[in-house]
C-alpha cells in the first residue's frame, strides 16, 4: 500500500510472456465475464472519462521515451474492465481472481479474435474519487518500477484500460498485448458435437502451420495442420486455442511458432 496524495492507493502488477494453461474447465466461463461487463452489478459504473485520461498519459509517455504508440483494443479493454469489477464486487486486489484465473484467462475470454505473443496487467485501487483520479493513477504507476516496465515495453502493440467504481473506490486495470495476428472472425464461445470452424487469420510475416487445442495442465488434447477446427469425438470441456505460424524456409530450415487465442468450450 501506498499513501499517495492523501488518496490511499494501492498497486500490483503482472509480466506474463508465455501462453496460459486454461485452468479447471467450467463450461460457460467467457460467457459469464462477457455477461458481467454488459451487466455491471448494481451501483457500479465505468469512469470513461478516466480510462480516456490513463489511455493517453500512457502514450505520452510512451512518446516521450521514443517507443510506439499502443493502439486502444476492445478486447483488452473488456478483460480489464471484467478484472475492475471483480474486484470492486468480491472484494480482493490480486491478478488471480477468486476461480484462479488470471489475465491470460479473461483476455481468452474477452477478445475473440486476438492471437497473441505475451501480455502484462497492471492493477491499482484507490479511493476516495478525486477530480485528478487518472493523473494520480498514472504517477503511481510510473513510480513502481515494476509497473514502468509494463507501461514502456518494446514487445507490447495494444493496451486495454479498464476502471470501475463503486460509491467512493475506484479499481482499475490495464491491460497490455503483444499482438501476434488475427482470425479474420470470432471464434465461437461453444462447439457443439460435429460442429466445425473455419479458421483465417493474417500473422504477419509467417504462413499458416495449424492449430492445437490445450487442457487445464497445458497439454495439447487435439491437434491438426488443417484450417478446419474441429475437435476429435469425446473431447469435452473448456480449452485453448492456439495458432501455429510457419517462418520463411530458408536451405529446408524453419521455425514453428505458437499464439494463444480464444478458449471455447467443446459440448
Amino acid at each position: 500500500m501506498w499513501l499517495h496524495r492523501s488518496a490511499l492507493l494501492m498497486l500490483t502488477l503482472a509480466m506474463i510472456s508465455a501462453p496460459f494453461a486454461v485452468t479447471a474447465a467450467q463450461d460457460g466461463y467467457a460467457l459469464s465475464v462477457l455477461t458481467l461487463i454488459a451487466k455491471p452489478p448494481q451501483g457500479m459504473r465505468y469512469p470513461e472519462a478516466v480510462e480516456t485520461e490513463i489511455f493517453r498519459n500512457l502514450n505520452k509517455l510512451r512518446k516521450r521515451k521514443r517507443l510506439r504508440q499502443l493502439d486502444d483494443r476492445e478486447g483488452l479493454q473488456l478483460a480489464a474492465r471484467a478484472h475492475s469489477l471483480r474486484m470492486l464486487r468480491d472484494d480482493f486486489f490480486a491478478h488471480e481472481d477468486p476461480d484462479g484465473r488470471g489475465a491470460g484467462h479473461r483476455i481468452a475470454a474477452t477478445d475473440r479474435t486476438g492471437l497473441f505473443r505475451t501480455v502484462g496487467e497492471n492493477l491499482a485501487k484507490i479511493s476516495p474519487v478525486l477530480p485528478d483520479l487518472a493523473e494520480r493513477l498514472h504517477d503511481g504507476w510510473v513510480d513502481s518500477p515494476g509497473h514502468y516496465k509494463n507501461m514502456i515495453g518494446k514487445g507490447f502493440t495494444h493496451v486495454g484500460i479498464g476502471c470501475a467504481q463503486f460509491k467512493r473506490e475506484t479499481a482499475c486495470t490495464q491491460v497490455f498485448g503483444g499482438l501476434a495476428g488475427t482470425l479474420d472472425r470470432a471464434v465461437p464461445l461453444t462447439l457443439r458435437r460435429g460442429q466445425s470452424f473455419e479458421l483465417s487469420a493474417e500473422i504477419g510475416n509467417l504462413t499458416y502451420y495449424g492449430w492445437e487445442l490445450t487442457d487445464s495442465n497445458d497439454k495439447t488434447k487435439a491437434e491438426s495442420e488443417s484450417p478446419t477446427l474441429k475437435a476429435p469425438r469425446g473431447l469435452r470441456g473448456e480449452f485453448q486455442l492456439r495458432l501455429l505460424g510457419r517462418s520463411v524456409v530458408v536451405k529446408q530450415r524453419y521455425t514453428i511458432y505458437s499464439f494463444f487465442g480464444p478458449t471455447t468450450v467443446l459440448e
